[in-house]
């Protein structure tokens, strides 16, 4: 039952507030990764990228934080899908947005 509520209103993350726990951010990792959809779309994001020279999901990632401007149309995408996926992971470990940015631009090596 509670799988089901948190499936139906993960587009909206203000109604995710007291349902994100560890076993709710398990129980929505598993209903991703069982649709074929949403597994054929990370698929995807594993592919190397002729246009951009890199990893789609690398690129996707740099555009998130603010350290690539361009990229093609399927990286853009792919941030796109990232992004929303990004705020529930942020939400479900207590940390904010600003502060996963600043984890992935340390990684990447990018000044603040």
């Amino acid at each position: 039952m509670v799988r089901k509520n948190i499936y139906r209103n993960f587009h909206n993350l203000e109604d995710l507030g007291p349902i994100v726990s560890t076993v709710g951010a398990t129980q929505i990792f598993k209903s991703i990764s069982d649709n074929p959809l949403m597994r054929r779309l990370l698929q995807g994001l594993c592919r190397y990228c002729e246009k951009d020279k890199g990893d789609r999901l690398e690129i996707a990632l740099e555009l998130y934080v603010g350290v690539r401007k361009k990229a093609c149309i399927r990286c853009v995408f792919a941030k796109q899908f990232l992004t929303p996926l990004i705020r529930v992971a942020s939400k479900s470990f207590s940390t904010s947005d600003a502060q996963i940015k600043k984890l992935l631009r340390t990684l990447t090596g990018a000044e603040d």
